[in-house]
């Protein structure tokens, strides 16, 4: 992989302290290449969508259980 940029390189940390703190986790677009900067993803858990190109929240789009991600994004 090639260097980071300091603001991937905060993206990084941040997603690290979101793990920390126990918080849901929506990957909307390149999973394989959050999954490769962030190895512990795997185990932790997250949603994703059906479609990458349409980045919307919905109950037809997102991967899991819809009615709690809502929930716990309030």
């Amino acid at each position: 992989m090639n260097e980071l940029l300091k603001s991937q390189q905060y993206n990084i940390y941040l997603l690290k302290e979101i793990i920390k703190q126990g918080k849901i986790i929506i990957i909307m677009r390149a999973e394989r290449y959050w999954l490769e900067l962030i190895p512990e993803l795997r185990d932790y858990g997250y949603y994703r969508l059906r479609s990458s190109q349409n980045v919307a929240i919905s109950r037809r789009n997102l991967i899991g259980d819809f009615d709690f991600v809502i929930a716990n994004l309030k």
